[in-house]
């Protein structure tokens, strides 16, 4: 997310959410039945998700890839939570070609930007652990070296244990190890 949600203070179901048109120009969450309208991601945010699935996808064993973007059920209730990580690892053959469940998700990633630390940061942890997302990544661009904070689920709690943030070229494991050029991120080519 780049920028703060717009609320339209409209609520609806998921289902109702889910029959929206295909709208490209614009970024639509669903948190507990409020439509939440986000803008989309600057220049260095969108390099940054592209390069890092072009990285994880040379690396994926196969059947598995990264997507940018997706729209992810997080709760399927009928008011329902719907969101948009940054980017995603999932196989790569979706239940539904417009969107995954949460269950189809190995790894979420969230690229924080001005105004959306606290989404990122508190809000959205607790919704992919409490929908067992296994693992989160957690990306921060600016004040510094590019970093990531590794999440991993703990099993049978619906929390994460938060591992130290790495910089620079590090591996990781998911449970495969994946090794990460993240200067390369928004470096020039």
């Amino acid at each position: 997310m780049t920028a703060a949600a717009h609320h339209t203070g409209d609520l609806m179901t998921l289902d109702q959410f889910l029959a929206l048109p295909v709208d490209n120009a614009h970024r639509y969450e669903l948190a507990d039945g409020e439509l939440r309208v986000n803008a989309r991601p600057v220049q260095a945010h969108l390099r940054a998700a592209r390069r890092l699935a072009n990285q994880l996808d040379d690396q994926l064993p196969a059947g598995l890839e990264a997507a940018v973007e997706p729209d992810v059920i997080v709760k399927n209730t009928p008011k329902g939570r719907v969101r948009i990580p940054d980017l995603v690892v999932a196989r790569q053959e979706w239940a539904d070609e417009r969107r995954l469940t949460a269950s189809e998700v190995l790894l979420a990633v969230e690229i924080i930007s001005p105004g959306s630390w606290r989404e990122d940061l508190i809000v959205k942890p607790v919704e992919y652990a409490e929908a067992g997302i296994p693992h989160l990544w957690v990306i921060s661009l600016t004040d510094g070296p590019i970093t990531l904070a590794p999440y991993r689920l703990v099993e049978g709690d619906r929390h994460y244990q938060q591992h130290k943030p790495v910089n620079g070229t590090v591996l990781l494991d998911l449970p495969w190890p994946l090794g990460l050029d993240l200067d390369s991120l928004t470096a020039p080519r």
